[in-house]
Parts: structure tokens; sequence; C-alpha cells
């Protein structure tokens, strides 16, 4: 269930704008909100080139980078970017199996600056991991070795590299949040125009 998404320098969209599906305190038609929070649907609408397939594109980005398999080119995305010497950014906040997640992610047309991911647990945010450049830490559930030892290269997300290199697989202490996380990510990778 997505929540919030935060998008900046990227195709028409300069500085941050949020689409967000959180209800606000209007108490007309109660049936279209899930689990008392989010709103069940939304819809975009605006004049010829307001931003509204960027909106889209830009939500339809973010599955790929955590795909394994994928080669997701940081400079094919350069095009699409509002000004070259600033990074564009990401947010995404979602709800998968009744557990809420933030993935973060700051790029440029060469490298990964900054990537996080973390969960909430009883009104805490716990952090999965953080990245920054090829920096990485764990949070306290994630410190066993197998984590620490992952190694990648500048333009590939951490996230794509603990999926391809088997933690769920292998069952790795945490990889249910990496399952959440993908699902989440797959189910929302339904926007087809390609932008690499």
């Amino acid at each position: 269930m997505l929540i919030n998404f935060s998008v900046s320098n990227f195709g028409s969209f300069k500085n941050k704008v949020t689409l967000s599906m959180k209800k606000t305190s209007i108490q007309q038609h109660p049936e279209h909100i899930l689990n008392k929070k989010v709103l069940s649907g939304a819809v975009v609408y605006g004049a010829n080139a307001s931003g509204k397939t960027n909106l889209l594109r830009a939500i339809g980005v973010v599955p790929m980078f955590a795909y394994p398999n994928s080669v997701l080119q940081l400079n094919a995305l350069n095009s699409f970017m509002q000004q070259s010497n600033t990074p564009t950014e990401f947010e995404i906040e979602f709800e998968s199996n009744g557990i809420n997640y933030i993935y973060f992610i700051s790029f440029n047309s060469n490298e990964i600056l900054r990537e996080e991911a973390s969960f909430a647990e009883k009104s805490k945010r716990n952090m999965i991991f953080k990245r920054v450049g090829l920096k990485t830490e764990y949070g306290k559930k994630f410190q066993k070795e197998w984590y620490k030892n992952r190694t990648y290269p500048r333009d590939v997300t951490l996230i794509s590299k603990i999926l391809s290199d088997g933690i769920i697989d292998n069952k790795i202490s945490g990889y249910e949040h990496f399952i959440n996380i993908d699902e989440f990510l797959s189910k929302i990778a339904t926007y087809e125009e390609s932008c690499v």
C-alpha cells in the first residue's frame, strides 16, 4: 500500500514534489479509506505538460533500483534530470505485509550518492541499511557478517546487490524485510513506458 511518494530533479520536477495517500480531516466518503489512514485511490489530473506523465514515470523508475537482474543505467536517466549537477532523489513510503517501510535513493548520472531503507516497529523507525557513497552501515537486526561483506560498484544499488546475492534463498537474518520491499516494488512496476 503506497503512503507517500516524493521526487525531485526528475522530468518536470525541479523541487521536491510529494504525492500523499494519507487521509485528511475531510469526513466525506469514509469507505475510501484503508486501515483508517490511507486513501484507497487517487486521481492525478491537470493541463497538458503539467507533469502527470513524469510523476508516473518517476514512480515506475523506483522498482528498477531493486531488480537484481536488470541494469539501471544512471546516465540514461540524466536526460530526465532538471539540473545535471543536482542529485535526483526519490523517496517512497509504503506498507507491505503490515509493516511500514521507507526507501530513499539519491543519485546523479554516474553513481548512487545515498540510499536508505528503514521500517517502523512500535512507533520507532529502525534502520535496515544506510549507504553514503560506498560507505554502508546496517541496523541492529542486520549485523551479521553476511551483510558486512557485500561489495558493489558505485552505480549499483545496495538493495539490488543484496537481493541478487541470495539473502532470500539463504534466509539470512532480516531477509523478510527484503521480501516485503521486493514484493511491494514489483507490484508498482506496472508503468511500462521506459525511461532507460
